[in-house]
């Protein structure tokens, strides 16, 4: 483009066939970040120092529930062995009935047990049985504690496995008001606040005996644990190279799932959970040195029309990335004329305007319900191995290792739309072969492991895909509507594994959740290498002239519209664009 003689009012031409203001914001914004570096040393910091031990906190601490309500083998404390000569096991051969037809002890009811002298030498048990009055005696051999054992909630006094759901409850309510908030507020803001959630109300619930405030506590609790992973994981893809975002978001899954792997470590070496309740409050309490070093998103403060915080973001962007020479005034004019473009204050509800990101909107909250359910019915299978807990877990988390590797790959070079069909089609040929396998235990571990293997990479996918589909005003929003759809249908998982309606059962239920997810996806748009829209509009006109029918990928991407623009597209005038070009 010839710039001789432009007046320094004079903008570019938008030659995107989109009319309105609204066309170039996003895109402008990418070439703004291009100038001050969208691949540097300030992106490594923020995706190694900061998202990462964040994934790896969430991975270490949610997975931890799974450990603290686990509920060992049980049956009624019968007092008086002490009085006789009787081994621990010939005393429940007398006083604890067996399962009908089966080996196993009843765990909530006992034989009616009489002394008969004062001294209680002697006694009478009779053929009656009678609920537990005297407590439970709990299996000790893979764990000292757990809520169960600790607070007797077994039997008629209460369900350890209740709080598994109203945790999910509580993470499904958070998820659906705390990201709302944060497009509201700021990411900021909200992340410390639910770094001190989780302080609080974990310090509550490991001291509380009493059922029903308990339940209270770990509801709160709950609020937390999505949350807190989508805040700094938008603020990080909202300053990343378009080619870029699919890997920092495998990166931070990849240590996510090394948390989950330390957890079953921790909980074989202490397995007590009050103890791993404590060790959960560490990450927090350092992730307050994090102030200074978790910033607000510069997308975020555009769309909020805070342009001088927004600019003093991008020139510390500048500084650390190395290109010092940018100047203030150059920043602010730049910024000042995206403001121009950009939308204001906005309600989710707005995505609803527009029919194609409506249509989009509806297929990611269909698909993520899905997902997350097939998710939650192969994580919480970690009594797949009822003699070992702590491997069952380890080996399902450690299952979702190459995951990432393998999701980075396909989302890279194979586009977000195949990589969907590959991931959906090949979990529901395992889901096929885990009907056949019920019988073998090991069999069984393999398959749920790959079961799990592939429904990691498709969740990968489709978190990648939300965020480049909903613009920066509401993205937050999006990602914790899709975050909720998903817990609500996850909270359904142990009914599931539970419904005793056969041994395949849910492989069933995994089978039909996946074909719909298949027929679901097939309208998505492709996003690889397209800026983050920045915009309703841009939302709206994402993916347009990629065909649903075409395959669009690595190799081939260039040939379709939407690949990133020059930063002749910024509304600068010519004497600043030749600086700003020349500084880059």
């Amino acid at each position: 483009m010839d710039h001789k003689g432009t007046d320094s009012t004079t903008k570019p031409k938008m030659d995107d066939g989109v009319d309105g203001k609204n066309s170039r914001a996003g895109d402008g914004f990418d070439s703004l970040l291009e100038i001050v570096g969208s691949r540097g040393r300030y992106q490594h910091k923020l995706v190694y120092y900061v998202l990462s031990p964040i994934c790896f906190f969430l991975g270490y601490s949610t997975c931890q529930l799974l450990f603290q309500v686990a509920v060992p083998d049980h049956w009624c404390h019968v007092p008086g062995r002490e009085n006789t000569t009787l081994s621990e096991k010939e005393w429940m051969d007398l006083t604890i009935p067996r399962i009908s037809n089966t080996t196993q002890y009843s765990q909530c009811s006992r034989y009616s047990l009489k002394w008969t002298e004062e001294a209680n030498s002697t006694f009478e048990i009779s053929g009656e049985t009678e609920r537990c009055g005297d407590g439970w005696d709990f299996d000790q051999g893979q764990f000292w504690a757990t809520v169960a054992s600790t607070n007797g909630w077994v039997c008629e006094q209460g369900s350890a496995h209740n709080i598994l759901t109203i945790n999910i409850a509580g993470n499904a309510v958070g998820t659906f008001i705390f990201p709302m908030l944060a497009d509201r507020v700021g990411r900021r803001p909200i992340f410390y606040a639910l770094l001190t959630n989780h302080l609080v109300f974990t310090l509550a619930y490991i001291w509380m005996p009493i059922y029903s405030l308990h339940m209270i506590f770990r509801f709160l609790r709950g609020f937390i644990e999505l949350t807190i992973y989508l805040i700094p994981h938008i603020t990080v893809m909202e300053v990343l190279d378009p080619e870029d975002r699919a890997k920092a978001t495998t990166i931070g899954w990849v240590f996510w799932i090394i948390g989950m792997c330390v957890t079953s470590l921790i909980a074989w070496i202490i397995p007590h959970w009050q103890y791993l309740a404590m060790s959960s409050l560490v990450a927090p309490a350092f992730g307050f040195l994090y102030w200074n070093h978790l910033p607000e998103s510069p997308r975020w403060l555009l769309s909020k029309g805070r342009l001088d915080e927004c600019t003093e973001m991008m020139r510390k962007i500048s500084e650390i990335n190395g290109q010092k020479d940018i100047s203030r005034g150059d920043l602010e004019k730049l910024i000042l004329d995206l403001n121009d473009q950009n939308e204001k204050e906005v309600s989710f509800m707005k995505v609803f305007n527009y029919s194609k990101l409506r249509l989009r909107s509806s297929m990611i909250f269909i698909l993520s319900p899905c997902l997350y359910l097939v998710y939650g019915i192969t994580m919480f299978g970690i009594n797949v191995l009822p003699d070992n807990q702590f491997l069952s877990h380890f080996i399902l988390s450690a299952s979702e290792l190459p995951s990432n590797g393998l999701g980075l790959v396909l989302l890279h070079y194979t586009g977000r739309r195949m990589t969907c069909y590959i991931t959906f089609i090949t979990t529901a040929i395992w889901c096929v072969a885990a009907l056949f396998c019920t019988h073998n235990q090991w069999l069984m571990v393999v398959t749920l492991a790959l079961i799990k293997f592939f429904i990691t990479t498709a969740l990968l996918v489709m978190y990648v895909i939300t965020a480049e589909i909903f613009p920066t005003p509401v993205r937050s929003s999006g990602l914790g509507i899709m975050g909720l759809t998903g817990l609500v249908a996850m909270a359904m998982a142990p009914s599931v594994l539970n419904a005793g309606l056969g041994p395949t059962f849910q492989y069933w239920v995994m089978l039909g959740l996946l074909g719909v997810s298949l027929l679901t996806s097939l309208a998505l748009p492709e996003t690889l290498g397209l800026p983050l829209p920045q915009t309703f509009q841009e939302a709206e006109n994402i993916g347009k002239g990629r065909p649903l029918t075409t395959w669009v990928h690595h190799w081939n991407q260039h040939k379709y519209p939407g690949r990133k623009h020059s930063k002749v597209d910024l509304a600068v005038s010519s004497e600043e664009i030749n600086k700003l070009t020349a500084v880059s």
